[in-house]
């Protein structure tokens, strides 16, 4: 795919956002674009070679249910109901994570270009709202939860489409969280959310 000639486009990086060293980052990016742009060169895992994950058993109870511990004790300093931890989400979301490592990348998006939501109905899991954040830290996975949801509780609020907006959604009622560790030790994690 390409973009279309004569059109202004602006790509954001903002607050909470890290380079692939972890490091924090903020950058905008005009431009205006004359002729057709081509699309970049597709990366080495294409749709060919690609080998999705799509079930797995949550993960051990004690990561999701710190997650979710630390989950309700934000929704309850606003005032909101408490999620509960839904296995069925937690596979789609250990399953995503798994992928993730498995095949190199970082992405709400799977490699074959199926979403959140797609993986959701996929596992037969129904949803009227639904919603996904993920994240990346290096060390223990108890700590890299902890991090990556304070970085996700530190964002705008309300009125934004981020992290926190899905943590302190009024409209959800469960949670599925996994993880995986790549050979380098970055934890990479994905909550999912569904009401």
């Amino acid at each position: 795919a390409s973009l279309a000639a004569g059109h202004h486009f602006e790509i954001r990086v903002g607050k909470g956002s890290r380079d692939a060293d972890g490091n924090s980052i903020r950058a905008t990016y005009r431009f205006y674009s004359r002729s057709a742009l081509k699309a970049a060169a597709p990366a080495a895992n294409t749709a060919s070679n690609y080998r999705p994950v799509y079930s797995m058993p949550p993960p051990s109870g004690s990561a999701g249910s710190y997650a979710l511990s630390l989950i309700n004790a934000s929704r309850a300093a606003y005032g909101f109901a408490p999620l509960r931890l839904d296995a069925a989400l937690s596979g789609v979301a250990q399953a995503h994570a798994t992928d993730q490592v498995v095949n190199n990348y970082f992405s709400h998006n799977s490699l074959n270009g199926m979403t959140p939501e797609d993986r959701m109905r996929v596992a037969g899991i129904s949803f009227t709202h639904s919603g996904e954040n993920q994240c990346y830290d290096y060390g223990s996975v108890t700590s890299a939860i902890a991090w990556c949801h304070s970085v996700m509780m530190a964002e705008p609020y309300p009125g934004q489409w981020n992290h926190i907006a899905n943590i302190l959604d009024p409209n959800f009622t469960r949670v599925g969280f996994g993880y995986a560790v790549k050979s380098n030790g970055e934890v990479i994690m994905t909550w999912d959310f569904a009401g």
